[in-house]
C-alpha cells in the first residue's frame, strides 16, 4: 500500500491546529462503536444475507449482529438519540433503530420504487438540526426529514445532467441554524429548501463532486477530474470534503471549495464507505475485505478488520473518552492482564497512534515506559555508578534489576554489562588496584 498522506499542516483547514485537533482539553473525544455491513451465509435459509455489525470499545473481541437485511448498504449514527440508519437498496424503506438492534422503525415508507434495486441508497444525517437526507437507487433526487420519519421534503433534485438514473451514494451536508425550522414552514413537500432552507449538501457524481446551495437550489461542481468517488463525508469544524474512488484506489480530500485537493491513501484495492472518527478516518475496502483507519496527524495507514466478505458501510459512534474509567495506575496488574484483543485488530493495537478503540486498557507495561520516560535522567558519571550501585544492589535482594521509585525495568543487555565492567575497571585502576595497560 502506497500512502501519500501530506503533513498535518498541509492538509486543507482554515485552522492552524493540526488535522487531528478535533477534540478539546476539557471533553476529549474518541470512537467508541465501529458499525459496518457485511455479506454472510445463513445456512438454516442457504443463501446469502446481508448484515450490520457492531464493533465496540469496550469488547473488541466478539462483534455483535445488530440488524439483517437483504443487501444493507448505508450507515448512519445519531450520537445524540442513540438511533442508528440503515439504508438497503432492496428495501422499500430506511431502517431506524436503536445500537443493540431494538425499536424498529421505517422512515420514507411508500417513497421508494417497486423494482429490485430501487430503494434507499445513500443517507447522513445531522443530528443536531434534526435532519436526516437521503437518496434512492432508482432517481437523482435527495430527500430529507424530521429524525422521526416526519415531515418529508425534498432537498434538491439532484443533477439532471447525470448520465446515471440512480441517486448518490456518497452524502454529506453542511447546515446552518434554522435550517430544520425553515422546513417545518415549508406548504408542500415540493415547496422544499429551494426557497426556505440554509446550507449545502455535497454528493459524489461519476468523475466530480457536486454541491447543492439549499436556498437558491443552484447546482455546481466542487471538485473534477476524478474517476468514481463513491462514499463522502463533510468535516465541517476544518471546513473539509474526505472521499473514497473506488476503481482509482484512493482516499482523497480537499477544503470545502474544492480547492487543495490532496491525496490521503492510494493503491488501495476498492475503498468503499467512509467514516470520520476525532483522531482517525475509517473506510471499509470491498476488494480486501478490511475495515481500515488513517490516522489524521501522522498518515499512518493499517487494517483494523480483516477478513470480512463484502464490507460496504461504514459508521462510527463518537464520544467523550472513557480513559477515566479505566483502572488507575498503580493498582494490581490482575485486572490489566484481563485485556485480550482480537487478532484481527492486533495490529491497530501495536501500532503508534491507534485509535480509540485501541486505547481504552493501557497494559502495566505500557504503563512502566511512562513512568521510565518520566523519570529524571541522570547524565554525570558520578550519579550513573550510584545508580549502578542501586540497582546491583536490589537485583541482589530481588532478583530483577529495579531503579528506585521507577518500577520494573528490564533485565540488563549485553550493552548494559559492558558498560558497567569498562566503568569498574576504570574505578579499580584508578585506585591503583589493578596496573594501568601498556
Amino acid at each position: 500500500m502506497a500512502l501519500a498522506m501530506p503533513p498535518a499542516s498541509r492538509v486543507p483547514s482554515t485552522h492552524a491546529k493540526p488535522a487531528a485537533a478535533l477534540s478539546t482539553a476539557k471533553h476529549p473525544q474518541q470512537t467508541l462503536s465501529i458499525f459496518y455491513t457485511e455479506s454472510d451465509y445463513d445456512s438454516a435459509s442457504r443463501k446469502w444475507v446481508g448484515r450490520v455489525q457492531k464493533l465496540e470499545a469496550i469488547n473488541p473481541d466478539e462483534p455483535r449482529s445488530i440488524y439483517d437485511g437483504v443487501c444493507p448498504t448505508g450507515l448512519a449514527v445519531d450520537s445524540c438519540h442513540g438511533r442508528l440508519y440503515v439504508t438497503d437498496p432492496r428495501a422499500p424503506a430506511i431502517v431506524s433503530c436503536e445500537f443493540d438492534g431494538s425499536n424498529v422503525q421505517s422512515i420514507g415508507a411508500g417513497l421508494f420504487g417497486t423494482r429490485m434495486m430501487d430503494g434507499p441508497w445513500g443517507i447522513t444525517i445531522a443530528p443536531t438540526m434534526n435532519t436526516v437526507m437521503w437518496s434512492a437507487a432508482g432517481h437523482c433526487a435527495i430527500r430529507r426529514a424530521d429524525l422521526d420519519g416526519s415531515n418529508v421534503q425534498i432537498a434538491s433534485q439532484g443533477d439532471s445532467s447525470a448520465w446515471s438514473a440512480s441517486g448518490p451514494f456518497g452524502l454529506g451536508v453542511c447546515l446552518r441554524p434554522g435550517c430544520a425550522m425553515a422546513m417545518r414552514s415549508a406548504r408542500s413537500p415540493t415547496d422544499s429548501f429551494m426557497q426556505n432552507g440554509l446550507g449545502r449538501i455535497y454528493w459524489t457524481s461519476w468523475g466530480r463532486i457536486q454541491v447543492c446551495e439549499m436556498g437558491t437550489g443552484q447546482v455546481s461542481d466542487v471538485v473534477r477530474g476524478l474517476i468514481d468517488p463513491t462514499a463522502l463525508v463533510v468535516d465541517t469544524e476544518h471546513r473539509r470534503l474526505f472521499w473514497t474512488d473506488a476503481k482509482a484506489g484512493k482516499v482523497q480530500c480537499s477544503a470545502l471549495d474544492g480547492s487543495r485537493v490532496c491525496d490521503v491513501a492510494t493503491g488501495l484495492s476498492s475503498p468503499w464507505g467512509l467514516a470520520l472518527g476525532p483522531t482517525h478516518l475509517f473506510w471499509t475496502d470491498r476488494g480486501r475485505g478490511v475495515v481500515q483507519s488513517c490516522c489524521l496527524s501522522t498518515g499512518i495507514v493499517r487494517d483494523v478488520l480483516s477478513g470480512l466478505r463484502e464490507p460496504k458501510g461504514v459508521a462510527l459512534l463518537n464520544g467523550p473518552s472513557v480513559r477515566g474509567r479505566v483502572v488507575a495506575e498503580g493498582t494490581d496488574t490482575q485486572g490489566a492482564s484481563k485485556t485480550q484483543t482480537a487478532p484481527s485488530i492486533v495490529a491497530a493495537s501495536q501500532a503508534p497512534g491507534g485509535h480509540g478503540l485501541m486505547r481504552l486498557r493501557p497494559t502495566v507495561a505500557s504503563r512502566a515506559r511512562r513512568a521510565q520516560r518520566r523519570a529524571p535522567r541522570v547524565d554525570t558519571l558520578k550519579g550513573r555508578e550510584k545508580v549502578d550501585g542501586l540497582r546491583g544492589q536490589q537485583a541482589v535482594g530481588q532478583g530483577v534489576g529495579i531503579a528506585s521509585g521507577q518500577g520494573p525495568s528490564k533485565p540488563p543487555n549485553v550493552q548494559d554489562i559492558m558498560y558497567r565492567s569498562a566503568h569498574a575497571l576504570q574505578r579499580l585502576q584508578a585506585n591503583d588496584v589493578l596496573p594501568m595497560q601498556p
